[in-house]
This record gives structure tokens, C-alpha cells and sequence, in this order.
């Protein structure tokens, strides 16, 4: 099998899970609603989310064997014959960014690298803010009860859908426009990076202390000692029994 031929069968594999990831995903909650606006005064049965639950088993299935077939595939399909894999471009732009010395850097090459992340940082805030609008706009309506009629719970999830599909539809598409385009910037700036002179010797600048490195480094040490102090003083017990009354109290079993 021919690389380039390889490639089509991953690009069109890698589609058609990510569709399936997200026909489960809509299908899922749609259940989930179905669930929270069903029981009205009754309380939430085992068998009522079992039945739930059951309707949507079908396209779950097809997305785990999709995602099973995933690793078969990587086997079975490599990207390359006999070559050393390419390392992924985020790696590489790390690595020129290293050895690059932005000093001495002309100002048009400057200017056209610190251009393509600003890009980048555009798009990535744009679909993270559609997403974020989307989820908000959907919440308010999925948990408004007046929005789902108990003699018509289908019709009532088929207008949920409605309201779904343009809030997740248009973040999802302009997130994968955003990696496809972060992913050729990376490339672009690459190529950039290459032109930089490399800090080497005594012409190289010191590297200043990165402080958000620090901070990182002191919240983890911070969470650290308070997962170890929680432990020791037996708070999983508590968490521990609150989160087992909240599952049974859900399905019915408390």
C-alpha cells in the first residue's frame, strides 16, 4: 500500500469517527434529557433509564467499534514504509523556537512570524467563544421545562435537536477550519523559523525565567499537598459517599 494511499484511508477514517463521535455524543444527551423530563413527580426508576438508555445503544456500539477499529488500523496501515515518521509539526516549531534567536531577526521576518500566532490565537478564541455561546444558548433551553411536553416527549426532542444542531454545528465546523488552519500556520511559521539565525555562542541572549512556568510548578505543588492532606484527614470518604447517594438516588436505587 502507497503512502499517499495510506494517508486517504486514515483522513477519511479519522471523518468518519469524528461524525459518529458526534452522532453519540447528540444522541446521548438527547437520552439524558429524555430522562430529566420524563419523570415529572415520579421518581427516576432503573428500568426508565435502562429503556432510556437502550434506544441510543446502536450508534454508541458503532462509535466504540469505530474506535477499536481505530488501533487496528494504525497497525495495519502505517503512515510510511521503511522511514522514519515525521515528528508532528507542533514539536518541530518548538524545537526551531528554541534555536532561534528572535534578537537578531530582521523586522519584516519578525513581523510575519509574530503574525501567523496572532492568527492562530484568533481563530482558536473564536471557536472556543462559539463554542462557549452555543453551550450557554443550549443550556437555557434544555433546562427550561416549560420548553418539553410530557403528552409529546419525542416532538420535544426533536425540537431540542433543532436547537442543538446550529449551537454545536457552528462551533464544531469552525473548530475544524481552526486546526486545519493552525496546523498549516505552525507549517508556515516553521519555514519562517528556518530563516532566523540560531543563538549560538556569545552572540546568543540569555533566556529570561519564564514566571508562568513558576506559577505553574507552585499550583501544582499547592494541589499536591492538599490531595495528600485530604486523604490523610479521610475526606475521600466523604466525597466517596456523597457520589455514590447522588448515582443510586439518580436510577432509583437509594
Amino acid at each position: 500500500m502507497t503512502t499517499s494511499l495510506s494517508k486517504t484511508i486514515r483522513f477519511l477514517y479519522g471523518i468518519l469517527l469524528s461524525i459518529c463521535a458526534v452522532a453519540a455524543g447528540i444522541c446521548l444527551i438527547a437520552a439524558c434529557l429524555q430522562i430529566y423530563h420524563s419523570g415529572g413527580e415520579q421518581i427516576y426508576t432503573a428500568e426508565k433509564v435502562a429503556a432510556a438508555f437502550s434506544s441510543i445503544a446502536f450508534p454508541i456500539y458503532v462509535f466504540l467499534a469505530l474506535t477499536a477499529g481505530s488501533f487496528l488500523l494504525a497497525l495495519f496501515v502505517p503512515t510510511s514504509q521503511g522511514k522514519k515518521p515525521e515528528r508532528p509539526v507542533y514539536m518541530q516549531l518548538h524545537q526551531l523556537r528554541r534555536k532561534a534567536d528572535m534578537l537578531y531577526c530582521g523586522p519584516q521576518l519578525k513581523a510575519a512570524i509574530l503574525r501567523e500566532r496572532k492568527m492562530r490565537r484568533l481563530h482558536t478564541g473564536i471557536a472556543l467563544g462559539l463554542l462557549s455561546v452555543g453551550s450557554i444558548v443550549f443550556l437555557c433551553y434544555a433546562l427550561n421545562s416549560s420548553h418539553f411536553d410530557q403528552t409529546d416527549i419525542n416532538g420535544s426532542m426533536v425540537q431540542a435537536m433543532y436547537w442543538m444542531l446550529p449551537c454545536m454545528a457552528l462551533p464544531f465546523g469552525y473548530g475544524i477550519f481552526a486546526a486545519c488552519y493552525g496546523k498549516k500556520s505552525m507549517h508556515r511559521e516553521c519555514g519562517l523559523l528556518k530563516e532566523v539565525p540560531k543563538a549560538s555562542g556569545q552572540d546568543a541572549a540569555p533566556r529570561k525565567a519564564d514566571p508562568v512556568r513558576y506559577v505553574q510548578w507552585g499550583l501544582l505543588a499547592v494541589a499536591a499537598v492538599l490531595l495528600v492532606g485530604g486523604f490523610l484527614a479521610g475526606g475521600y470518604q466523604d466525597v466517596l459517599t456523597k457520589a455514590v447517594n447522588i448515582c443510586t438516588e439518580c436510577v432509583g436505587l437509594g
